[in-house]
């Protein structure tokens, strides 16, 4: 945390009880320009974005609770731009 307030900004980095997030006043991130995107009904810009599944190729060693979450979420967005896109269902 000290190393990435240090590099990012004090007030890059948001602290809600056991939950860590980026100020998005500050910081912007892929997935969150992927879902502002989808969310304003632009697939095409949706599509530019998702270049890759989430987080795709990397790992952390004995973080079981971790990569349960990064699986997760890759099926939501994977699912997500699918939908947008029109590909299924929509």
């Amino acid at each position: 945390m000290h190393v990435l307030r240090k590099e990012l900004s004090e007030e890059a980095l948001v602290s809600v009880g056991d939950d860590l997030r980026l100020d998005t006043a500050l910081l912007t991130s892929d997935v969150a320009e992927f879902e502002e995107a989808l969310s304003h009904g632009d697939a095409e810009r949706a599509a530019e974005l998702y270049a890759a599944p989430f987080l795709d190729g990397f790992y952390l060693t004995g973080a079981t609770e971790f990569e349960h979450w990064v699986d997760t979420e890759r099926a939501r967005l994977g699912q997500s731009l699918r939908t947008g896109a029109g590909i299924i269902g929509h």
